[in-house]
């Protein structure tokens, strides 16, 4: 399906909330939501993520604050460099399928320093070796554009990996999900604190 996870009415609401949020980031206007304890103290199965993030593992792009979200917000993949994998893909179908999550959001951040090990060539001892092997068709996509060199590909691996989700359509998220989910890509530029919707 062409347009497989492109729009989705429910999924552009969310899509506001998180962009509030990350404004409130931003401004260093954080409100922090839904952070007491007592919460999610009951059943897991009582939980409704409103979206999912998939990000980087690095430290300077935790997903929760950078959309001024709380506990039960967000269903959140972290992995280094933002690489596919098979857990990944595990986890999209596990969190899409069980809570019927209307947008799954594909992070990328400036600064990365995956994306600046693998732009190097650096080739320390496995398994480091099969992230940055992971990484080459961004940096390939990447490698001609003007601008800085981490945060071009750091763009273009957040785009392989949206792309990917939504070529993987009804096979990752089931039947009926293609008018209710939206799958993108977006950049968060660490000097600003702002994100931008890559596609």
């Amino acid at each position: 399906m062409k347009d497989f996870g492109r729009t989705s009415p429910v999924g552009d609401l969310m899509l506001e909330r998180l962009i509030d949020g990350n404004k409130r980031y931003a401004s260093g206007k954080l409100t922090h939501p839904n952070q007491v304890f007592r919460r999610w103290s009951g059943p897991p199965d009582r939980q409704q993520p409103f979206a999912m993030v998939i990000s980087c593992s690095e430290s300077v792009a935790p997903p929760e604050v950078i959309f001024d979200c709380g506990v039960g917000d967000l269903f959140v993949i972290r992995i280094a460099g933002l690489v596919l994998s098979e857990s990944m893909l595990a986890s999209v179908e596990f969190g899409v399928r069980t809570w019927h999550i209307p947008i799954v959001m594909v992070l990328g951040h400036s600064h990365c320093s995956v994306v600046a090990a693998a732009l190097r060539g650096d080739e320390p001892p496995s398994p480091f070796g099969s992230l940055a092997g992971r990484l080459r068709p961004a940096l390939e996509r990447s490698r001609r554009l003007p601008g800085d060199g981490v945060s071009n590909a750091g763009r273009a691996q957040a785009h392989v990996v949206a792309e990917y989700l939504r070529g993987a359509g009804q096979a990752l998220v089931g039947s009926g999900a293609a008018d209710r989910l939206r799958i993108l890509a977006v950049f968060l530029n660490q000097g600003s604190g702002m994100i931008e919707v890559v596609d």
